[in-house]
């Protein structure tokens, strides 16, 4: 009986071991869940922000094309004020050829190749209206929840 009372005063110290293992495993579980989810939105995010450069380019083409008489044939980057796009710019708005705006966003669903889409002006009646077309790889970025813009 004396025994018995020893043991029960004494205080456990400090965790055991599988007690500790049970906590590293819950934390690697929580890590493996949460990484591939932090890494699509900020991969989103990102394709966001180079989306939203195609805006400047937008107001730029729908002056040039007042300015010209409802035409988009001279509106290209560098040209009757629309903002020129540095050399070697890879990403976000790469080019813009007669009014249409080239945007490549990079690899955003990790697949390996670097999504991109178009917007092309169109007038209809005073105002200017923006197609959207998918690029050359076939991915929706619209419709894959990439980017959510007015046009999409």
């Amino acid at each position: 009986m004396k025994q018995m009372r020893t043991m029960k005063q004494k205080a456990q110290k400090g965790f055991t071991l599988i007690e500790l293992m049970i906590v590293v495993a819950i934390i690697g579980i929580l890590a493996s869940v949460a990484l591939p989810a932090y890494q699509d939105y900020t991969r989103g995010a990102e394709a966001q922000s180079m989306a939203r450069q195609a805006t400047t380019f937008q107001s730029a083409v729908a002056i040039c094309s007042q300015l010209n008489g409802g035409v988009f044939e001279p509106c290209d980057h560098g040209k009757e004020r629309i903002p020129d796009i540095a050399a070697g710019t890879t990403l976000g708005v790469t080019k813009v050829v007669d009014g249409t705006i080239h945007i490549t966003l990079g690899d955003i669903d990790g697949d390996g190749t670097a999504e991109s889409f178009t917007l092309e002006p169109d007038n209809v009646g005073a105002v200017v209206e923006w197609d959207y077309t998918k690029g050359a790889t076939g991915t929706d970025v619209c419709a894959a929840g990439f980017i959510d813009m007015n046009y999409c």
